[in-house]
């Protein structure tokens, strides 16, 4: 809904004059002045979703931006002021509800309990814990998840040991591309800074206590933890880092500091590089239809994929 409505509001108040005009000339009934007045509220409640939207469908974004940017829209939507109309209060507490029931109440499921998305939005530099509801838990997953990849590496080096048979790791995990769009709207932005500056504290330490009574009841060996030392250390330094601003380019970052953060940059790898949304995918498919059509049937597919 708000991108397709938010897109007509706006270019039917563009053409104001020429709509009123032309329907004064004709004797057809047009808005009075307190439906505009409606028109130009709801434009402004849509503009910073629509907005979100454009840059969650982008190809240089990951799925670490899903759960800042709901944050985000929640408590853009959750602002009351005194000014606002009630129909623009009813407005956005029903946009509210729509997104609590599509991400946070999706069959049962929340997206906050999604390893995908939390791991995603820990792993980007602009974001860590400050959006995460439950992040000793997330950190808790991030370190367990570094110790798994640890032992199946010393498995697989045994077994090449073992078998003297030589393999390469394939660490190549496609990443997104360069940077942020840089339009961003004030108000919905300022919710934005208000969550990334908030209360929550980025030099939170990793609950070590509680995972190490489990790891001593499992009798861990020696190698183990010290591991488990190196990983929540790496976590901790990673968390002390201070945030980059949303604009800034978190593949950027992790070039810069990959060899600070070794083992993170795999997790990076592995859950940043896929998009937040499905949109350039259909956009190529919506292309490759245009391209093939009945007409063209003898088009090659080389040539095909020239023209898409």
């Amino acid at each position: 809904m708000p991108l397709s409505k938010s897109t007509a509001l706006s270019r039917l108040y563009e053409q104001k004059q020429a709509v009123t005009a032309y329907a004064t000339e004709h004797d057809i009934p047009t808005l009075d002045a307190q439906q505009w007045h409606l028109i130009v509220n709801v434009i402004i409640v849509l503009k910073p979703i629509e907005e979100i939207t454009k840059i969650a469908s982008a190809d240089d974004e990951s799925i670490g931006y899903v759960i800042p940017s709901i944050a985000t829209l929640q408590s853009y939507l959750s602002k009351r002021t005194q000014s606002q109309e009630k129909d623009i209060m009813i407005l956005k507490e029903d946009l509210k509800k729509s997104i609590e029931k599509r991400f946070l109440n999706f069959s049962g499921k929340n997206i906050q309990e999604s390893s995908c998305f939390t791991h995603a939005t820990f792993l980007d530099p602009r974001f860590k814990t400050r959006f995460l509801k439950d992040e000793v838990k997330v950190k808790k997953l991030i370190l367990d998840e570094l110790l798994a990849i640890n032992r199946n590496r010393s498995n697989d080096e045994q077994n090449i040991s073992n078998s003297k048979d030589k393999t390469t790791d394939n660490d190549n995990a496609p990443s997104f591309s360069e940077s942020l769009h840089d339009a961003a709207h004030e108000s919905i932005w300022q919710c934005f800074d208000e969550i990334a500056n908030g209360s929550k504290s980025d030099v939170d330490s990793v609950d070590t206590s509680t995972g190490e009574e489990k790891n001593f009841n499992r009798q861990p060996s020696d190698r183990t933890k010290k591991k488990t030392i190196v990983f929540t250390a790496e976590i901790d330094k990673y968390l002390v880092m201070p945030l980059i601003t949303r604009k800034e380019d978190p593949v950027v970052w992790w070039k810069t500091h990959a060899s600070e953060l070794p083992n993170l940059k795999i997790l990076f790898l592995k859950y940043c590089s896929a998009p937040p949304s499905s949109v350039n995918s259909e956009r190529l498919f919506s292309a490759a239809a245009a391209v093939y059509t009945e007409d063209r049937n003898r088009l090659l597919p080389d040539n095909a994929e020239m023209l898409i």
